[in-house]
């Protein structure tokens, strides 16, 4: 751009609607924005330049937003949710960033960074998340490239996930819950996933601890336990599990009538209901997606759940992505003998099961991104050598020696996986979020 250039255009698309007429009349309601050119004589760009928030730039080229649409809900539903889909144009050079400012009816109002990938991205605000029904949703960019839908959701049926990103999804209200014991949601940025948020272990494992012994757990895959057999048995912290093994679940259980759960049939209406399992003449089959868990326990401190839900959301990207799996399948493969024997000994010490070559690699994705590339020396060197050499003490010579292997071999997996990954979804190592919080 010539610095002679003394005007910047400003583009302003604002559209109104009427929230009481709209919510009486329908539970959906979508539409595509339209750009018009308000003003022309805006000044030069880098005059009364305000920088809006932390995470804008200081040199950045267009400091203010080059696009504002504004949504005003006269008489917002506390159980509604706003749903958000921004497409990109083809050929996009630089999608820039998306900012949200939500109006509350009590005032107060919240500022959030939407991260952009290269071809579409998904938000949505649950009405029932922030502290007072939403009145007023202002969304601005630094791109004129975007087509911007949205839907307006009146209620969700209880047997219906709530649209919601992973920083929603963890922060959610406890006493915004439907149920007293769980909530689930759909991930924006998969929405064919469903993401289970439990206020405990001991609730998640009435869900899911058989399907989990069923699909990962070495010695039992293929098995359902009673439930005598599964006392005193220790599932998983959190969960993940696809379309396919979540079908086998349940068309095994009813060809041999196995007693389940309340939770579990109750998961079983949920899948159906999500298209994630079908039902036919001939049983259960294979739909689309899965499901993901964590639980907000007292046991494990907030960090430690955000890892456990980045964790299970990095196993629904592998699931969804063919280029992903294809990719992690290569460097499996290629790994240094020594580096693949660390791996292949701290899975056995999670006790995932060793034969299948599916989910060793699947369990090598996640857990190579589930922290950001410069934490995992620490987080195999400091935290988890010494458990190994604890568990294995015929492995405590060749475990002594991994120090002196080149130290990047662990950061170097996880920046070739992360860019992969960024290339369609805008995430990064660490931190699935796509909703950042401002103020």
């Amino acid at each position: 751009m010539k610095q002679t250039k003394q005007f910047i255009l400003l583009f302003i698309f604002i559209f109104t609607f009427n929230g009481s007429k709209l919510l009486a009349n329908s539970n959906t309601e979508e539409f595509s924005s339209s750009i018009y050119l308000l003003d022309q004589c805006y000044h030069h760009p880098f005059i009364n330049r305000v920088i809006t928030s932390p995470l804008t730039k200081p040199d950045a080229l267009f400091p203010l937003p080059l696009f504002q649409t504004q949504f005003k809900i006269e008489a917002p539903s506390a159980n509604g949710v706003l749903e958000f889909s921004c497409k990109l144009k083809e050929n996009t050079a630089y999608p820039g960033n998306l900012y949200a400012t939500l109006t509350l009816t009590n005032g107060k109002t919240h500022r959030y960074k939407i991260n952009v990938s290269s071809n579409q991205i998904n938000f949505a605000f649950p009405q029932s998340f922030e502290s007072a029904p939403i009145s007023k949703i202002n969304i601005s960019g630094e791109s004129l490239e975007y087509v911007i839908s949205f839907q307006c959701h009146k209620n969700i049926n209880s047997l219906n996930p709530i649209p919601a990103d992973f920083y929603q999804i963890h922060n959610y209200p406890t006493e915004a819950m439907r149920n007293q014991q769980y909530e689930f949601f759909s991930w924006s940025l998969l929405p064919q996933f469903i993401v289970f948020r439990f206020n405990n272990y001991y609730i998640q494992t009435k869900f899911l601890k058989r399907i989990a012994f069923f699909t990962e757990k070495e010695g039992y895959v293929g098995q359902i336990l009673s439930n005598s057999q599964l006392k005193n048995k220790h599932g998983w912290n959190a969960h993940d599990y696809c379309a396919k093994d979540l079908a086998a679940f349940f068309q095994l259980a009813e060809q041999k009538q196995c007693q389940l759960n309340k939770e579990e049939i109750l998961l079983k209406q949920i899948l159906l209901n999500h298209k994630i399992i079908l039902k036919n003449e001939n049983g259960y089959t294979e739909g689309r997606g899965g499901i993901v868990s964590f639980a907000i326990d007292s046991k494990a401190s907030k960090y430690v759940q955000h890892l456990f839900l980045t964790h299970e959301g990095l196993h629904a990207i592998f699931f969804s992505e063919a280029p992903i799996r294809n990719l992690t399948k290569t460097r499996w493969q290629e790994l240094e003998p020594p580096v693949k024997r660390l791996w292949q000994l701290f899975f056995k010490y999670k006790e995932y099961d060793s034969t299948n070559q599916f989910l060793t690699e699947n369990e090598f994705f996640a857990y190579t991104l589930t922290r950001p590339a410069q934490n995992m020396r620490s987080y195999f060197f400091n935290d988890n050598i010494p458990i190994l050499k604890r568990q294995f003490p015929k492995e405590r010579k060749f475990l002594n020696t991994l120090s002196l292997i080149s130290t990047d071999f662990l950061s170097r997996e996880s920046q070739i996986l992360e860019k992969a990954v960024q290339q369609k979804y805008p995430i990064e190592a660490g931190d699935l979020r796509t909703l950042i919080p401002i103020y």
